[in-house]
């Protein structure tokens, strides 16, 4: 997005908010916004789910990525009779590398009164053509999760740091409210002062009660503009915790950097919303593509050799000899065929098994549209994550211009005011100008400084919305 040339006068006025330093032992707002994130219980179910979604995505990838070791003892077995003890057990044990390929390693093991024999055996298993890989669609579907856990846990750690913000400029703002009331209402007061004792105003005339009136409306809404502010500390209380103690506007912290108003603004792709709703797309796409592979093709290659001691009843050795074999495998849509060879010293045999587990008519069709739409939906909701995330870069963009009128207004006015205060004081040392009329000037300087700092809470709250839309970290690290 193009963004106009910004005046220099405009972001130099717009550093001029207050941003008063908190007192000794009094926490700033790296401390209210650390307090406000540890209350939240929030934040941390989102921690702790976010921490489970990587130990998910960890485990799908060990068991995707990671051989797996198989060992037994098999059939063992002993049979006594009057000849004596017979001894029989059948170890073995397998290799599944990553991929599918298969090693295997057994024997067949005895020994009796005539003799012992073992019959060691090597198998391996390739696979030709993968079918659906059940493993790959896990590691995907986890790592979709886990972006999206992440995701969130940021997305509330940027509400959470925007909720203190706007609980500060609430906070301001009936501050400010009240220093208005007030000032008000010392006006109210001296028209009725006045009124009695320069005009000559008789308590109970009717232009004495409609000052008098006036005075009371103004005092309840000073009353009233108490409790809005203590309402706003309470809130801000309850979302960071015990507060620095003095007036607001001169005791509570505000962010230290000055918000740039003038950052380029980043591109919608760069949204972390984007990017979940992209992860969720990718892994969609995949399961599709993974659940259109329909056949499997696999190969079987086997070797064995037996020298034996054991003798029948016509004294010939038992398992004397080696051989070898080999087959294939295949499915398709439920259908599981498997050829076989081998070579005894005997003779070769061949084998053939057929098996079939017919699905219910019509399972597969649905099950196929199903799955296309579920990544017809994720691509879509890519696009409504950009077209949001380029509307709200498009009312940044928009607040940026205001925002900057904003300052430099309230940066005028507080020049304006202090300057006047100044003047002022020096008129009243010199009996220039009364005490009240000091006081409601102190009231305008209070407005002033306090509706700078709420300017600078909204540039603050446009850089925060401006980092999240970004992917990068709130004023206080990443998480």
């Amino acid at each position: 997005m193009k963004i106009p040339p910004l005046p220099a006068a405009l972001l130099a006025l717009a550093a001029l908010a207050p941003r008063p330093c908190p007192a000794q032992g009094q926490p700033g707002y790296e401390e209210l916004l650390g307090s406000a994130l540890a209350r939240d219980p929030a934040l941390e179910a989102l921690r702790v789910e976010a921490e489970r979604a990587a130990i998910a995505l960890a485990r799908a990838r060990l068991t995707r990525d990671s051989p797996v070791l198989e060992a037994g003892t098999g059939s063992a077995s002993a049979a006594l009779s009057d000849e004596g003890t017979e001894l029989y057990a059948a170890p073995g044990a397998s290799l599944t590398l990553p991929g599918g390929a298969r090693i295997g390693a057994s024997s067949v093991l005895g020994r009796g009164p005539s003799g012992s024999y073992a019959s060691p055996s090597l198998s391996l298993g390739l696979p030709i053509l993968r079918g659906r890989d059940d493993e790959g669609v896990a590691v995907e579907r986890a790592a979709a999760a886990e972006l999206a856990a992440r995701a969130s846990l940021s997305r509330r750690r940027f509400e959470l740091e925007k909720e203190l913000l706007a609980a500060l400029k609430a906070s301001f703002a009936a501050d400010v409210g009240l220093a208005a009331a007030r000032g008000a209402e010392a006006r109210a007061r001296r028209e009725l002062d006045k009124a009695r004792t320069i005009d000559g105003a008789e308590p109970g005339g009717l232009a004495y009660r409609r000052l008098e009136r006036e005075l009371r409306s103004k005092a309840r809404a000073s009353r009233d503009a108490e409790d809005a502010l203590e309402e706003a500390l309470e809130t801000l209380a309850e979302l960071a915790g015990p507060l620095p103690e003095g007036p607001p506007g001169e005791a509570l912290p505000l962010p230290s950097a000055e918000p740039d108003l003038g950052a380029a603004l980043p591109a919608a792709e760069s949204s972390p919303e984007v990017a979940v709703a992209r992860e969720a797309a990718r892994a969609a796409a995949f399961e599709a593509a993974e659940a259109k592979k329909r056949v499997s093709l696999s190969a079987e290659l086997g070797a064995s050799y037996s020298t034996s001691s054991y003798l029948d009843s016509d004294d010939d050795s038992v398992l004397k000899g080696s051989s070898l074999s080999g087959g294939l495998k295949a499915s398709f849509e439920g259908l599981e065929l498997s050829l076989g060879a081998a070579r005894d010293p005997d003779a070769p045999s061949l084998g053939l098994s057929l098996a079939w587990k017919p699905a219910p008519r019509g399972a597969r069709a649905l099950r196929d549209r199903d799955e296309a739409l579920a990544a017809r939906q994720e691509a879509a909701k890519v696009d409504e994550a950009l077209r949001a995330a380029r509307k709200a870069l498009a009312r940044l963009e928009a607040e940026r211009g205001r925002l900057l009128a904003g300052a430099e207004d309230a940066a005028w006015e507080l020049g304006f005011a202090r300057d006047q205060a100044a003047a002022y004081s020096g008129w009243r040392d010199r009996g220039m100008a009364s005490d009240e009329e000091y006081a409601e000037v102190l009231a305008a300087l209070r407005e002033c400084e306090s509706r700078s700092r709420a300017a600078f809470l909204d540039r603050a709250i446009w850089a925060l919305e401006l980092r999240a839309l970004a992917g990068l970290p709130g004023s206080g690290g990443g998480l």
